[in-house]
C-alpha cells in the first residue's frame, strides 16, 4: 500500500504486524513522531533518505525546546537522538546502533544533474563518494551556452526585508536572462531559485507587474520561482540561482547562509542541465563560507574543476592536526557531512568521532566560555552515535602530541 504517513491514523487500522515491511521514503523530511503510527504497524521497516537534503520543518523555537529538555531531566546523550526539532526519522534510524552495517546501504549513484554540476556538490557535500552516472545526451541545453555552471556578476545592494534580504540588480538581471530565454524559444524546463522569501517574493512581484514573459513561455517551461524548499523533490533543466548575498548583507542573512548547507544543497542540486547563478562573485569568493567559495572558484575563467587542487580544510590548524593523525595510523575525513552539518574531522572506524578545532573568536563567549550552540551540537552528534573530541587551537600549537594521543585513547574506548 502506498499511502502517506500523516493518513496512517485515519485510513489504517491499528493493528500490530499489520504489515510485513514499510518503506520510509524521504526519511530525512519526516519527523519522528510521524512515522511512528506507520511502525507501530509493521514488523519491519526500511528507512531511506539523504541526509545532505532539506529536513521537516518544526515550529517549535531552539530555545524553548532546549528550557524544555533541561526542565524534565532530558539532556542525556541517549535520549537526545529523539528530539522532535533537530533530528529526522532518518536520524532516528541511522543513529539505532543495534542496526548492523549488513543492513545499511549506501546510493552513491547519482542520475540528475550534468556531470560538472554534479561535482560541484560531490565535492561540497558529500566528500566526493558519489558517482555520476548522468546521461548527458538527453540534458536539454540552452543555445550558444555549455552545460554545467555559468556566473553572471552582479555586485548589487542587498537588502534586508521582512522574510530575509533582497537584492533589487539581482531581480533585473534574472528578468532579463528569462527574457533572452524566451525570445531564443528555449523549450527546456525553467526554474528560479533563491535562499531568501523576499527575494522570491520580490521576483514574483516583478514577473507579474512587467509582464515579460509569455503566457505560453511560462507555462511550456513549467517555470517556478521558489526557495529551495519549493524545490524539494523537483528538478528543473535550467535553475537561475539568485544568491542575493554581499558585503552588506545583514549579519542575520549571513548566518543563515552559513548555516544551511542543506539549502545550498537542494538549491543547486535541482540543476539537470545548467546552473546560472546570478550574484556577487567577488564577496561569494572570499565570504568565509566554503560551499559558496568553491562553488565562485568553479566559475572563474580558466578553471577546471576536475582537475584543481581542492584543499578541504576550513583552517590550518584542522590540516596541521589531520597530518598529525595520518601519521598515528588514524584514518580521518575532513568536513564529513552529517545530519546537516560538516564536521571538521570525522573518523568513522573502529568507533566514530567528530574532531574539531575551535578558534577563540568563533566558540567563545565574550565571558571566557565555550558558546552554547556548541553544547547542544555536541549533544545532537552523542544522540547519533558519535564521540565528540574538541581542540582549542592553542592546545595544538603547544601540545600536539598529547591532543593526537588523546584521538588514539578514544579510539580504544
Amino acid at each position: 500500500m502506498d499511502s502517506a504517513n500523516l493518513s496512517a491514523r485515519s485510513a489504517l487500522p491499528l493493528i500490530p504486524a499489520l504489515f510485513d515491511l514499510v518503506i520510509v521514503d524521504e526519511a530525512s523530511q519526516c519527523d519522528i513522531a510521524s512515522v511512528i503510527p506507520l511502525l507501530a504497524r509493521s514488523q519491519q521497516a526500511v528507512f531511506a533518505g539523504d541526509p545532505m537534503q532539506l529536513k521537516h520543518v518544526s515550529n517549535l523555537d531552539v530555545a524553548v525546546q532546549q528550557t524544555l529538555l533541561q526542565q524534565y531531566n532530558l539532556t542525556e546523550a541517549d535520549v537526545q537522538r529523539f528530539t522532535y526539532r533537530v533530528n529526522s526519522a532518518f536520524d532516528l534510524a541511522d543513529s539505532n546502533a543495534t542496526v548492523p552495517d549488513t543492513a545499511r546501504v549506501r546510493l552513491d549513484l547519482h542520475f540528475r544533474s550534468h556531470e560538472l554540476i554534479a561535482d560541484y556538490c560531490n565535492e561540497a557535500f558529500y566528500s566526493n563518494t558519489l558517482t555520476v552516472v548522468t546521461l548527458t545526451e538527453r540534458l536539454n541545453i540552452p543555445a550558444g551556452m555549455k552545460p554545467g555552471i555559468h556566473w553572471t556578476h552582479i555586485a548589487g545592494k542587498v537588502e534586508a526585508g521582512l522574510t530575509g534580504s533582497w537584492c533589487a540588480d539581482e531581480i533585473t538581471a534574472v528578468l532579463r536572462e528569462l527574457s533572452t530565454l524566451a525570445a531564443s524559444g528555449y523549450r527546456g524546463t525553467i526554474g528560479v531559485v533563491t535562499p531568501f522569501r523576499q527575494q522570491m517574493i520580490r521576483i514574483k512581484d516583478a514577473l507579474e507587474s512587467s509582464s515579460a514573459l509569455p503566457a505560453d513561455f511560462i507555462e511550456r517551461v513549467r517555470f517556478l520561482a521558489a526557495t529551495a524548499h519549493g524545490f524539494q523533490g523537483d528538478e528543473r533543466d535550467l535553475i537561475l540561482f539568485s544568491l542575493c548575498g554581499g558585503p552588506e548583507m545583514p549579519q542575520g542573512s549571513t548566518l543563515f547562509l552559513r548555516e544551511s548547507p542543506n539549502l545550498f544543497n537542494v538549491a543547486v542540486s535541482r540543476a539537470r542541465a545548467v546552473l546560472h547563478v546570478v550574484g556577487n562573485r567577488d564577496w561569494a569568493l572570499d565570504c568565509g563560507i566554503s560551499f559558496i567559495e568553491k562553488l565562485a572558484r568553479r566559475t572563474l575563467p580558466g578553471s577546471s574543476p576536475t582537475i584543481a587542487a581542492r584543499d578541504p580544510y576550513q583552517s590550518p590548524w584542522e590540516k596541521v592536526l589531520a597530518i598529525a593523525l595520518q601519521d598515528a595510523g588514524v584514518k580521518v575525513l575532513p568536513q564529513y557531512p552529517i545530519a546537516g552539518r560538516f564536521l571538521d574531522l570525522g573518523i568513522l572506524h573502529p568507533v566514530k568521532i567528530d574532531v574539531e578545532v575551535d578558534g577563540e573568536s568563533v566558540h567563545r563567549t565574550a565571558g571566557g566560555g565555550r558558546k552554547d550552540d556548541d553544547y547542544w551540537r555536541d549533544l545532537q552528534l552523542q544522540s547519533l552515535g558519535w564521540k565528540v573530541c574538541r581542540f582549542w587551537v592553542y592546545e595544538l600549537r603547544e601540545d600536539l602530541p598529547r591532543c593526537v594521543q588523546k584521538v588514539v585513547n578514544l579510539l580504544k574506548t
